[in-house]
């Protein structure tokens, strides 16, 4: 096996998951990250959670080469996303400039103004952030899903394309878009650069290198954190966003809490969408962010298996986990060794979230991105069947 197999092997579903479980059970064991050992309880069920997994991958597996695919080989496809890529594009760029022009904010304090904005916490009854965010949401989807129509990303012009968008993620106000913009685009500069050279993988690791970067020197540059010079703050900023959540998580397998008074599995737009239509107060017993919990360090993220548990016990985790599992690797088979470029794109987002799964439920609580993504296949095959019409 080449080096090319083993780094295509490495992002596939059940693989990156427990790289991704393997570096914090890891970091428990070998280094002081400033919190206490999860229990042996709290370890099992991640790993049983990880086996139903990788069961439901191989179910997947199984039933996509039994029989053939079709799969989208259309050119116009790429044509059709690059279309939807420019219309986005031009009304995020003009969103953002009627909103800085509106604001009397300079500098680094855009970004603060913006973030009030997506959290409805402004003052100023200014809610045109909201909908700068989704615009934003919106084009680096479209760019996400142009990405995943053309064999090579590594070219001039794709690469100005990603920065550019990248810096118009910034604008979003929330560092979860950049990441996920940048960690999503990882299948795709893995199996579409066809000679994977060292200045590849460079590439890869220089922008998520600079994408953590920034995601930990947020506290400095806009909430004015204050790091001591021995670096110990720092390294408890670190602990508690990279590997906190298998230890608040084995918090509530030992003690319970926090228990909250709703479906947690269930997307808060679902719950929304249900009490718009039966007049029900579901949403209000549904919180936005989690309880802090103490451990020692605070934090409020409990990892992709807190929901599950949290609503069905153990078994509710590996029935989930299953389920992941099936459609997961439905999407990467689809997308990887079928080439269909939907599925491609749609896999691009299911990666990120498993590699958020240390850190909590992106399934779930990122189900806006998934929504996102069926906006933009359903705008760019607009695109594409008014681009035959009028062929014809």
């Amino acid at each position: 096996m080449n080096f090319r197999k083993i780094i295509k092997l490495a992002i596939s579903p059940f693989i990156f998951l427990t790289g991704i479980w393997g570096v914090q059970l890891s970091a428990y064991m070998f280094f002081n990250i400033g919190i206490d050992m999860p229990s042996a309880e709290a370890w099992a069920i991640v790993f049983s959670g990880c086996v139903a997994f990788a069961i439901g991958a191989l179910m997947s597996y199984s039933i996509l080469f039994k029989k053939k695919s079709t799969l989208d080989q259309s050119v116009s496809l790429s044509q059709s996303a690059l279309k939807l890529v420019k219309l986005s594009g031009f009304m995020a760029v003009a969103s953002v400039i009627i909103l800085v022009y509106q604001t009397d904010a300079q500098g680094f304090e855009i970004f603060s103004v913006l973030k009030e904005n997506l959290l409805q916490e402004s003052t100023s009854g200014n809610k045109s952030g909201i909908y700068l965010v989704y615009l934003i949401v919106f084009n680096a989807l479209c760019v996400l899903y142009y990405c995943s129509t053309i064999e090579v990303i590594f070219r001039k012009k794709t690469i100005i394309l990603l920065i550019f968008t990248s810096v118009l993620c910034l604008f979003s106000g929330s560092r979860g878009l950049l990441i996920l913009f940048v960690v999503a685009l990882i299948p795709l500069m893995v199996f579409q650069h066809r000679k994977l050279t060292v200045k590849a993988l460079i590439l890869v690791l220089i922008s998520v290198i600079l994408t953590f970067s920034f995601f930990f020197l947020y506290p400095i540059l806009f909430q004015s954190a204050d790091f001591s010079s021995n670096g110990e703050v720092f390294r408890n900023y670190l602990s508690v966003y990279l590997f906190s959540g298998i230890g608040a998580f084995s918090h509530f397998v030992d003690t319970g809490g926090p228990a909250y008074n709703c479906i947690l599995t269930i997307p808060r737009p679902f719950l929304s969408a249900v009490d718009l239509i039966f007049s029900t107060n579901l949403i209000a017993a549904c919180p936005t962010y989690f309880q802090e919990t103490y451990i020692p360090l605070t934090t409020n993220v409990y990892s992709i298996f807190f929901p599950a548990m949290h609503d069905f016990g153990i078994l509710g985790v590996v029935v989930y986990l299953f389920i992941l599992g099936c459609i997961v690797n439905f999407a990467y088979l689809r997308g990887f060794h079928f080439n269909s470029k939907r599925w491609r794109f749609i896999y691009c987002l299911c990666f990120y979230s498993i590699f958020m799964s240390f850190f909590e439920d992106q399934f779930v609580k990122g189900f806006m991105y998934y929504f996102f993504a069926i906006v933009v296949l359903v705008f760019a095959r607009g695109i594409e069947i008014i681009g035959k019409f009028k062929n014809n």
